[in-house]
């Protein structure tokens, strides 16, 4: 097996190796990638979904808005619909303290996981 050459940066990993054989390239190519998600393990984001707009859906509302930025009618639309994404694509501390706010007001919410694209 030939010796590849590689740089390590803070994000990303450069591998250099020169392949005699389908089976050499595919063995690299196997090991390469378990040894990327070890240490650059994929980020994981969370939804914020609310299930439930409590007794105060005045004060909801306005969180909604000072959340995400949306309007009034928006807010109000979003918070009678059933189980509307309030936010997406973000992480795990960030999802917890939106959840956290809108508990506060009385709301019902659920943070989960969204699936990683391949």
């Amino acid at each position: 097996m030939p010796k590849p050459s590689f740089t390590i940066a803070e994000d990303h990993i450069n591998i250099r190796v020169k392949l005699t054989s389908r089976a050499e390239a595919d063995w690299m190519i196997a090991n390469l990638t378990r040894a990327r998600d070890a240490i650059f393990p994929p980020k994981e984001t969370y939804r914020v979904i609310l299930m439930v707009t409590g007794e105060r859906k005045i004060n909801v509302i306005k969180e909604l808005r000072d959340i995400t930025g949306i309007g009034l009618k928006e807010a109000k639309d979003m918070s009678e619909a059933v189980r509307p994404v309030v936010v997406e694509g973000i992480e795990k501390v960030t999802a917890d303290i939106i959840a956290e706010r809108l508990r506060d007001q009385g709301a019902v919410v659920d943070v989960i996981p969204e699936r990683a694209a391949p």
